[in-house]
């Protein structure tokens, strides 16, 4: 920040930090390539699950969570926290389950859910 480079947490990373990401680190937010090596190697298993290599180069998307296995790269911060894609695929699966498989109580369960509700007054 403030054309210095700093360690910072990656909590504390905002939209338009330029991010240095070193082999065997991973991405603290989502990001937009400015430069990167020619070898430049990430793993998406933490997000996909597939564990293959992907190359990447200038202009790519780094998605929170990706992993470099080498070289490096240098991104500017296009989404923090909730605004991650990470965060709304996550979001998006959710609200899916529950629309697919809402658990209900069964005829058994309700004297225990009547007693807990007279607790709860």
């Amino acid at each position: 920040r403030d054309g210095a480079w700093n360690d910072i947490d990656a909590i504390d990373v905002v939209r338009g930090d330029l991010v240095l990401v070193q082999e065997g680190e991973l991405a603290p937010a989502d990001l937009r390539l400015a430069s990167c090596t020619d070898d430049f190697l990430v793993s998406l298993v933490r997000l996909n699950g597939v564990d293959a290599p992907v190359s990447l180069k200038v202009g790519d998307a780094l998605p929170l969570g990706a992993e470099c296995l080498r070289g490096n790269c240098k991104g500017i911060v296009v989404a923090v926290a909730d605004h991650t894609n990470l965060a709304e695929g996550y979001v998006a699966e959710v609200a899916t389950l529950e629309h697919v498989a809402r658990p209900t109580a069964s005829a058994r369960d309700e004297p225990y859910l009547r007693r807990r509700h007279r607790r709860d007054k």
